[in-house]
């Protein structure tokens, strides 16, 4: 870790203990861009994430977002947003933003050297890029630290910050091992497509966007899917998806290893099984029907790799009416395959 000696110098000015660094912890975190009053951009303390969006890819923030002077309701207003679309993400980034302000650490007086971020990042000319925060964690993320520059953040607006920490948490995910993300250049077009469309975005635009940006997880109609995975030499490919003719429509996708599912009026399935290591295909699929509701679950049943996903009263296929009710289950031999076959 290029910044390991400043890190541990951080942590011993912090009033958070933190246990001593093992080699597995991972560093990185967002950035500001701080300006001199003869840049395009005037004195103050900028979002990369926000300029950059605007810079290279035309992305301006809603201008709805302006008007807010609070950073944390601009961050709430978003995943509320979000939710409606992705809402196992939105509930994921809650519990996570949450976390992030009870364990947040504002240093003063002191440099966070920037971390190496493995990309180019342009900057108008008169400002200097500066680390602004550091997400601190071991390899599973068990032990967290979120550090922030004070002095840049209190030069900031509502809106800078907010940026700041959506980034946080679109980069906390990207650094999980399903989706194992090298830098953060994902994070930040993710976030600044997501402050520019968030009063506009449909569920298929997300989607695409999720898909580009190599995230693994996603939800259609609020069921959980999986859009990408790790091939055997590590190169990750998009997961096979069919749609409808002449439509945008999800017909078949591929099952997320959890999920909550209603049942009935009363009844409610849950199951939670760890990722899939998908060396020879996929088993697990969801079916829907033009509609958008499902037509069809069907998933692996336990085994020696995932002795607690349970299966529904010892069936592991169930179909649905189109009015969302139960209509049959069954247990059926799954098969793998890496392309739906009719």
């Amino acid at each position: 870790m290029k910044s390991l000696l400043t890190l541990i110098f951080l942590s011993t000015m912090s009033a958070y203990a933190s246990p001593s660094p093992s080699g597995y912890e991972r560093g990185n975190g967002g950035f500001q861009i701080l300006c001199q009053p003869q840049s395009s951009l005037g004195k103050g303390v900028y979002s990369l994430d926000r300029i950059e969006g605007e810079k290279l890819y035309q992305l301006k923030p809603d201008p709805r977002l302006h008007f807010y002077e609070d950073e944390n309701e601009i961050v709430l207003n978003v995943l509320q947003k979000l939710e409606q679309i992705n809402p196992t993400r939105a509930q994921l980034f809650r519990r996570w933003f949450y976390e992030l302000l009870s364990h947040r650490e504002f240093v003063e007086g002191l440099y966070i050297q920037p971390v190496n971020d493995g990309n180019v990042v342009i900057l108008p000319l008169g400002c200097e890029l500066r680390q602004a925060a550091v997400f601190i964690a071991n390899s599973d993320q068990t032990q967290i630290r979120f550090i922030f520059d004070k002095s840049l953040w209190d030069d900031s607006s509502p809106l800078d910050r907010a940026f700041l920490l959506i980034h946080e948490l679109l980069f906390r995910e990207s650094r999980l091992p399903e989706n194992n993300h090298l830098n953060s250049m994902a994070s930040r077009y993710l976030n600044s497509w997501l402050f520019s469309n968030i009063e506009t975005m449909n569920q298929d635009q997300w989607l695409g966007k999720l898909t580009e940006a190599n995230f693994k997880n996603a939800d259609y109609n609020g069921v959980p899917i999986i859009l990408t995975y790790k091939k055997r030499f590590g190169d990750f490919a998009n997961t096979p998806i069919l749609r409808f003719p002449n439509s945008r429509g999800i017909r078949k996708a591929i099952l997320a290893p959890t999920f909550t599912i209603k049942i009935s009026s009363n009844e409610v399935f849950s199951r939670s099984c760890p990722n899939p290591i998908p060396k020879l295909g996929f088993t697990d699929w969801v079916e829907f029907y033009p509609t958008g509701r499902i037509k069809q679950l069907v998933f692996s049943e336990p085994s020696t790799y995932a002795p607690d996903c349970i299966l529904y009263n010892r069936n592991n296929s169930l179909e649905f009416d189109e009015l969302g009710n139960l209509k049959k289950a069954s247990f059926i031999n799954v098969k793998l395959f890496f392309d739906f076959k009719e």
